[in-house]
Order: structure tokens, then C-alpha cells, then sequence
């Protein structure tokens, strides 16, 4: 289980933006505002780094891996050909963890679902360059810890997690997101046809996975008493698995979606977040 994209809160909470037409369906919490959330709940005390100068990024990259891990970001994510169909992705900004540097390879992990995964060192530096991005001004950013506080408690820092995906469930709903996302998406399909099939492949993939991690947190949870096992809230997340399973096999096998399906994943959306923010849950 990646417990540090748990301690992040990004899985928990969903958005459909206009803001990048590509990714229709994207979670609430801005990665870069996610790293910060986890790193604050670790007692990381995290440095904010940026060059245009590529000899220099590539320097400080190894040397502050000699120290521990290190985050580039935001990368152009269009250009991570480890992603299925990166293109679709172009210019939208996007954060991966780097913690090991051996044999002229970068290990990384991506939240999109990539663990333990190693990049030769020409391309690493082809990734990271985001000078086309509008959300930096340098080509070379990073996040490095400076200074590692005695680590809390693991029930503490579940705790919070969990406090911080019940606020993103609370905030996405109150910025018109969450479970209205669905409905939004719906009229996006409805209105061009098959032309975003292949991002919301990708994005449900996506959307599956976080939510098989958030079943992942409950679990953890509950082996260290913070919350008590819940059904409910098993029942609703696996069948919002299922259902977006339900939507990538019919996109796999070229069929037209039906509105029940997100209307489905609207419904259940809801309720989960009812669960996290009146039912008691933590």
C-alpha cells in the first residue's frame, strides 16, 4: 500500500475542470497541495527548489537523493511515455517521487498506479523539463526534505489523513464538484460524442485504482482502531468500482455509453460522502 499518497489526501474527493479539457475526471486536492498536506502530517519540513540550468538540476537531484527522496514537479505530464496514451495529457501539470538513483537509473513512483519503477537518466531529464507549463516559471523544479521531525504516531498521522479527505469531500461538494462531477461529465460526453472515450479510459482507470486505496485506508484504520469497519461504506466504494469498471469495458469494446452509468457513480459518490461527513465515520 502507498501510505504516503494516502497521507496526501489526492485520492479522496473527484472533479470534472474545464480547465484542462483532456482530464475530464481529476481528483480535488492539487498534487503539489497534497505532497505538503502529507509531508506536514510526517513532520517534513520540505524546501521548494527551481533552475533553468539542467547540469544544475541534474546535481542537486543526486545529491539530495544521497539524503532521501525527492519530488519534481509539476512535470509536463504529456510527456511520460510510461503512462498509456501520455498525448492526451499534454501540458497538464503532474508530480512523481524519486528515491533511488543507481546504475545510471531513477527509480520513481507515480500516483497514477506506478511503483518502483526506474528511468535512465537522459530520459528522467526530458520528463522533468516543464517549460511548458504555465504553472512554473523554471524548467526544473523539486521539493527536497530539509528537516525530519521524530515521525508521529502511525495512528496520528491516519487520523489525519482521514480528517483531510473528509475536508475534500466538504469542499468539493461545496465548489459545485464532487458528486455533481458526474453529472458534468455526462453532459461533456453528451455533447462530443466519442471524442473524450480515450481520457475517460484513462481517467477511470485512475479513478479504480484510488479506489481500491481508499478501501486500503479504511483497512489500515481499522487494524489500528481509528475507526470502526463500515459495510456501508465497503458496499459503496466497490460498487463504484464495479461501475467504472462497467464504463471502461464498454469503451474497450467501442459501445456507447449509457447516462445510467455515471448517473450510478453520481448516486454512490453522494453517499459516500454523506458517510464521511455525517455518518460518524471518524
Amino acid at each position: 500500500m502507498n501510505k504516503f499518497e494516502i497521507l496526501t489526501s489526492v485520492p479522496f474527493g473527484v472533479v470534472h475542470s474545464n480547465e484542462y479539457a483532456h482530464r475530464i475526471l481529476s481528483p480535488y486536492c492539487d498534487p503539489g497541495k497534497g505532497v505538503a498536506k502529507a509531508a506536514q502530517i510526517m513532520g517534513i519540513q520540505l524546501i521548494s527548489w527551481e533552475t533553468e540550468d539542467p547540469v544544475e538540476a541534474y546535481c542537486l537531484l543526486t545529491e539530495r537523493l544521497l539524503t532521501g527522496p525527492v519530488v519534481l514537479g509539476p512535470v509536463n505530464m504529456g510527456k511520460l511515455n510510461y503512462l498509456a496514451k501520455p498525448g492526451i495529457y499534454e501540458n497538464v501539470p503532474h508530480y512523481i517521487t524519486v528515491y533511488k538513483h543507481e546504475n545510471a537509473r531513477f527509480y520513481i513512483n507515480d500516483s497514477e498506479g506506478l511503483i518502483g519503477y526506474y528511468i535512465p537518466e537522459d530520459v528522467i531529464m526530458k520528463f522533468w523539463d516543464a517549460s511548458e507549463l504555465y504553472e512554473t516559471n523554471y524548467s526544473y523544479n523539486l521539493k527536497y526534505i530539509l528537516k525530519k521531525e521524530e515521525m508521529p504516531r502511525e495512528e496520528d498521522m491516519i487520523y489525519r489523513a482521514l480528517l483531510n479527505a473528509k475536508e475534500n469531500f466538504h469542499q468539493a461538494i461545496a465548489k459545485g464538484e464532487g458528486p455533481e462531477a458526474f453529472k458534468r461529465l455526462w453532459a461533456t460526453l453528451s455533447m462530443s460524442g466519442r471524442r473524450y472515450y480515450n481520457n475517460l479510459f484513462f481517467d477511470m482507470e485512475i479513478f479504480i485504482q484510488r479506489k481500491y486505496l481508499l478501501l486500503e485506508t479504511l483497512e489500515w484504520a481499522y487494524k489500528k482502531s481509528i475507526i470502526k469497519r463500515n459495510k456501508e461504506v465497503i458496499n459503496i466504494v466497490s460498487q463504484q468500482i464495479h461501475t467504472a469498471a462497467e464504463i471502461n469495458s464498454c469503451i474497450r469494446h467501442k459501445q456507447v455509453l449509457d447516462q445510467k452509468e455515471l448517473y450510478e457513480l453520481y448516486r454512490k459518490e453522494d453517499e459516500l460522502t454523506i458517510v464521511f461527513q455525517e455518518g460518524g465515520l471518524i
